[in-house]
């Protein structure tokens, strides 16, 4: 029960699982108030750090930087730039709802569904990223809103016809590298990361490390 000092404000006390909290009020009405509102899942709430949606993006882009390619972190980047137009960046991440995330990715999806699909892609990998680092609610609200219709386009893949018309407007440089694509069936980067002593002229062999999906 608050009790009432001397200099006329009012002191209410609280104690919970051996631990005591005290506050002081100007009125009565105020410090039964505060009171009646203490609990232990209260003052858990209040000790648990809030993590903004500004400082989660930081987080998870920095994150972003250093474990994937530049053309992933910057794909990540776009998709936290559409958020942010509609999510202000100093809001508690966990008062994030499906609704503005809704608005965010239609507004994205004007451009392009599959732009759209991408982004919610990267965001329900940012929330995925909280619930196991930063000890986010399981629900993941990126993962609540459905996906955009979009256009799919199958990637070509040249016939030899087109792969020998190519090879005979190319330099000579060029011819070699896809004569190497051609008969090794390398990937661009393996063969970019291809160096002469991988290359066994005598035995007619490349090594083998430099095919495998890393």
């Amino acid at each position: 029960m608050p009790y009432r000092q001397k200099n006329g404000t009012y002191r209410a006390s609280r104690m919970i699982a051996g631990q005591r909290k005290q506050a002081v009020f100007k009125t009565l009405g105020e410090a039964k108030r505060w009171e009646a509102g203490q609990s232990a899942e209260a003052w858990e709430q209040a000790e648990k750090p809030i993590v903004t949606v500004f400082s989660l993006v930081q987080a998870y882009l920095d994150f972003a930087k250093e474990r994937f390619s530049h053309k992933t972190y910057a794909e990540k980047s776009l998709a936290t730039v559409t958020l942010l137009k509609f999510v202000p960046p100093d809001m508690n991440v966990e008062s994030i709802q499906p609704k503005a995330i809704l608005d965010a990715l239609r507004n994205r999806a004007l451009s392009s569904g599959n732009a759209a699909n991408k982004d919610r892609k990267n965001l329900v990998a940012m929330w995925n990223w909280g619930i196991k680092y930063l000890s986010f609610p399981r629900d993941n609200p990126f993962q609540a809103v459905d996906r955009f219709a979009a256009d799919k386009h199958p990637r070509y893949v040249p016939s030899e016809e087109d792969f020998w018309k190519a090879y005979d407007a190319a330099s000579e440089d060029d011819q070699a590298f896809l004569l190497t694509a051609l008969h090794t069936a390398a990937r661009r980067g393996e063969l970019f990361r291809l160096t002469w002593p991988d290359v066994d002229f005598k035995a007619g062999t490349m090594l083998y490390r430099l095919f495998v999906s890393q």
